[in-house]
């Protein structure tokens, strides 16, 4: 449900800045291909940031390129290109856009669950946002930054606060257009506010969010996702007992497709069974589903781990390669300088030889 979210908070901001140019048709040919092809939508975007002058032209490049990355799932690309756009955007004292990059440094350090740093760009956007007049056609930030932010305390298990943001991001999309997008939004918020309603024990409350997302799925296609919506089921289904239920409802899912794409909503399903064996008493049953959800954390952990270290030690390779070039620039100039000072010392002793002599 994660990755459904992070694409859809990038991709609307999708070309907002672009202006009426040559470039503009490259960059639409990149977005076409953002999910078919998102190394040709990076090469296509590129371009347009090298040959571009204008600044919000390279932005619009900018965001295109994290875009694709996103969905390549390069974190330390994302992060360094959105570190470079929240430059240019301060440089152009371009409010707006300074906020959208705060909020996606924010969404990719809490999609690799490094909450300190997320937290820090989220407040960051959020101070920013209430500083400002943000135009209507921006408000969708406004419930992106809220949504995340949402997400991140229902990890901590601080639901109290989690709710708030999720009926804050809630309210912002009430206020936007009706689309497919802002729609789309506001279920998967209803899915997160349902599980935090369920450890508050609201459970009628939680079942109608629920409702909310399987009821229009039929209207709006949540993929996956609405697999989420029916474990929140199952799980108000255990609370109250019914556990023979809760297990068939569980059993509908398709899990060998939901496995192809998202390991948390695997482990979901196989602790939630893993429930149901318990209280019905079919220990072997229940170690079996209880064995494949640890067996399932510990995938998505090393997975975590592989990506955190693996933009560690870019960062280092990184600060490595700059390091040397800083040294050999030194040296270079260190060099033109002793060359410079031997042709001066040459010319101002032979000059004094030659003044000696006469």
């Amino acid at each position: 449900m994660k990755k459904y979210i992070y694409i859809l908070f990038l991709f609307v901001s999708f070309f907002l800045s672009a202006q009426t140019d040559k470039n503009t048709k490259l960059l639409a040919d990149a977005k076409e291909l953002l999910y078919k092809d998102p190394e040709q939508t990076v090469i296509k975007a590129t371009e347009v940031l090298h040959r571009s002058r204008n600044e919000k032209i390279k932005i619009s490049a900018l965001i295109t390129i994290i875009n694709a990355q996103m969905v390549i799932g390069n974190a330390k690309k994302v992060i360094d290109n959105c570190n470079s756009a929240l430059e240019l955007a301060r440089k152009e004292k371009d409010s707006v856009n300074e906020i959208l990059f705060l909020a996606m440094l924010g969404n990719q350090y809490q999609s690799m669950m490094m909450t300190k740093e997320a937290k820090k760009y989220l407040d960051l956007a959020e101070n920013k946002m209430n500083s400002v007049n943000l135009p209507k056609d921006f408000f969708y930030i406004k419930g992106n930054v809220y949504n995340i932010k949402g997400i991140i305390f229902r990890g901590e298990l601080n639901c109290e606060f989690a709710l708030k943001y999720f009926e804050k991001a809630i309210d912002v999309y009430k206020t936007l257009p009706k689309n497919n997008i802002n729609e789309v939004n506001q279920l998967l918020i209803e899915i997160q506010k349902g599980f935090c309603l369920i450890s508050q024990g609201q459970l009628d409350l939680a079942q109608k969010s629920f409702l909310k997302v399987l009821n229009k799925d039929a209207k709006i296609d949540l993929g996956y996702n609405k697999y989420f919506a029916q474990i929140g089921i199952s799980e108000i289904l255990t609370a109250e007992k019914q556990y023979r239920e809760s297990l068939k409802l569980l059993d509908s899912i398709p899990l060998t497709i939901s496995e192809k794409h998202d390991l948390e909503l695997v482990s979901m399903y196989h602790l939630s069974k893993s429930r149901n064996y318990l209280a019905l008493g079919e220990l072997q049953n229940y170690l079996s589903s209880y064995n494949k959800y640890e067996s399932t954390i510990s995938e998505m952990n090393s997975s975590q781990d592989k990506i955190i270290d693996q933009t560690i030690q870019d960062s280092k390779l990184q600060a490595d390669k700059k390091s040397s070039e800083i040294r050999f620039c030194n040296l270079t100039i260190f060099a033109v300088l002793f060359i410079f000072l031997g042709f001066v010392t040459m010319f101002l002793i032979k000059k004094r030889f030659f003044l000696i002599n006469k």
